[in-house]
């Protein structure tokens, strides 16, 4: 959540992955822009607890290996 001034280096050290899924809580900043300039991200929207909104993103994951970040 409103992430802004982090999420740009930590994907840019994700440029190397096929997919990237990013689980947001309707942040109010730019982190969605942020997230959606890059064609590696897949983002989401999601207001649940957290360990919910890992098991979302899982979901929603589409590669063979996941890496989870937080």
């Amino acid at each position: 959540f409103n992430v802004a001034k982090f999420v740009r280096p930590t994907l840019e050290s994700l440029r190397w992955c096929d997919e990237v899924v990013i689980v947001d809580m309707f942040s109010v900043d730019e982190t969605k822009e942020i997230c959606l300039s890059y064609p590696n991200v897949k983002f989401y929207e999601n207001k649940d607890f957290i360990y919910a909104n890992v098991n979302y993103g899982i979901e929603k994951a589409t590669s063979k290996w996941i890496l989870r970040l937080d």
